[in-house]
């Protein structure tokens, strides 16, 4: 019969060769998701030239290791929204935009490693 051990995921999750390979492919994911971000940075401005308040930073946990969209919203630029805030219909800019903003695909792209279908 075979033995099951109850804590095999956990120690080898934690195995050092296991932790080095995970964090390489993060890298990787961060140095495109870097490159992504910065090529999304292309919009016509109402704030002053060079304030773009998004950045890629990492984590890294026990076992897992992250790439993260810091940015006042990141779901928005990450997957694109209706005209809101100041552009919403209620805001000084109203009707200044009339089409949802695209998304950027920021993350995801970086994680599969190019385009988004």
């Amino acid at each position: 019969m075979a033995k099951v051990y109850a804590k095999a995921n956990k120690v080898a999750a934690r195995h050092a060769d296991t932790r080095a390979k995970v964090k390489d492919v993060r890298d990787g994911v961060t140095r495109r998701a870097k490159a992504n971000l910065a090529r999304a940075n292309k919009t016509s401005r109402i704030t002053e030239e060079g304030y773009f308040p998004a950045s890629i930073t990492e984590q890294d946990g026990d076992t897992d290791f992250h790439t993260i969209l810091n940015a006042p919203n990141a779901f928005a630029l990450e997957f694109g929204h209706a005209p809101s805030g100041a552009f919403g219909p209620r805001g000084i800019f109203a009707g200044r935009q009339k089409a949802p903003t695209p998304p950027e695909y920021i993350l995801t792209r970086a994680a599969i490693g190019g385009t988004v279908s």
